[in-house]
């Protein structure tokens, strides 16, 4: 049996934070709104309002915050001759106009919802961005570009839970305006992202947003809620995920630990046996994220390498890493490339596999072995 371990080197809890702190890049924020409607819904227009039409803070908490006595939005439509909408207005000026918008909210579908809507706009138009959280007759969310809705047909909704959405738009001095959309829940079931979004119409500004029920007040939308809305601006800078196995799972990166659930780890394997497993790469942060060449440790192989070595925000690509079961031996080490994230620019994590003489070649060889004790007995 041979064995393939890398030395690494060992690093204190002090020393590893330093490093961080030292080689993490300054990203800047400016939060332009940020309310979790604890202490109701002041701040916000209220617009559609009316008989059936109505906008509250309920007592009704995000499973993401869980907060004491915590409250979220709730837009009620019960009217077939107006929608209601829960509309903030902001003001982008200096070197924000020139950064990526980003927006987050948490969502709580009811499968009784007629098409709850978010919209980004300019004030004026009633088009720019817009999404459909979820769809009639569907648990799947929509975005709106100039020829119509398209469904994130992988991102069916549970009815009675709580969803986080978090989007990226790049400024709207870009042509054409396009923005990034990721989806999840609170068991990490579901994290999905979507890259270059467009709007239904392009925008010169942004400068309100708005919930509402995008029933054009002919038909009655029922009722959801919304919670912990943060709008900021940010820098633009790529941040990496990187996940293997089913469902995937977050493989962090220095890693050493490899893991049977997230794929890291093949398991125990007969020689001769055929395996490989995809690990996927996704873009959460704002700006495109490069990826540099593989490189795999003594007894693994690259099935296939990167689809796609640059990636947009919400964008997604993967690698598949084989085993070389020729001979049998416990490999181990890491896998690892170059990024263009300054928080990891040589990502790398743990691989690790056992390899064993199949079952046949045990056998065979217990066989011979009782044939030459019995012709030594005679």
């Amino acid at each position: 049996m041979r064995r393939f371990q890398p030395i690494r080197p060992q690093c204190s809890a002090l020393c590893c934070l330093i490093a961080v702190l030292l080689l993490a890049p300054t990203l800047h924020a400016t939060i332009i709104v940020s309310d979790n409607f604890d202490s109701g819904i002041s701040g916000w227009t209220l617009a559609g309002t009316g008989s059936g039409a109505t906008i509250l803070a309920e007592a009704r908490e995000s499973a993401f915050t869980n907060h004491v006595s915590g409250q979220s939005a709730n837009i009620v439509d019960a009217s077939t001759s107006t929608a209601p909408a829960l509309q903030r207005n902001f003001t982008l000026t200096g070197g924000d106009l020139s950064k990526v918008l980003s927006i987050e909210f948490d969502y709580l579908y009811d499968a009784t919802n007629t098409n709850p809507a978010f919209q980004l706009t300019d004030g004026v138009t009633n088009n720019g961005m817009k999404m459909h959280l979820t769809t009639a007759g569907t648990s799947f969310a929509q975005w709106r570009s100039s020829s119509g809705f398209n469904n994130l047909s992988d991102s069916p909704l549970s009815s009675g839970t709580w969803y986080h959405f978090r989007l990226l738009v790049q400024p709207a001095s870009s042509s054409p305006d396009k923005w990034a959309l990721f989806i999840s829940d609170t068991t990490g079931a579901l994290n999905n992202g979507y890259a270059n979004l467009t709007f239904q119409s392009e925008l010169t500004t942004f400068s309100r947003i708005s919930f509402y029920n995008n029933t054009a007040g002919s038909a009655t939308g029922g009722d959801f809620n919304i919670d912990n809305v943060l709008v900021q601006t940010i820098d633009a800078a790529a941040q990496i995920l990187v996940r293997g196995g089913s469902p995937l799972t977050s493989i962090a990166d220095g890693d050493n630990s490899a893991s049977l659930t997230d794929g890291s780890d093949f398991g125990t394997l007969n020689v001769g046996d055929v395996i490989a497993h995809t690990f996927n790469v996704r873009n959460d942060g704002a700006a495109n994220l490069t990826l540099g060449s593989l490189s795999l440790p003594t007894g693994f192989t690259l099935n296939a390498g990167f689809g796609l070595t640059t990636l947009a925000p919400g964008e997604s690509t993967t690698f598949i890493v084989g085993v070389n079961t020729a001979v049998a031996g416990i490999y181990a080490g890491d896998v690892s490339f170059t990024t263009n994230d300054a928080t990891a620019t040589t990502y790398n994590f743990a691989l690790h596999a056992v390899v064993v003489p199949a079952p046949a070649a045990i056998e065979a060889g217990f066989a011979l072995l009782g044939v030459m004790l019995i012709r030594r007995r005679r």
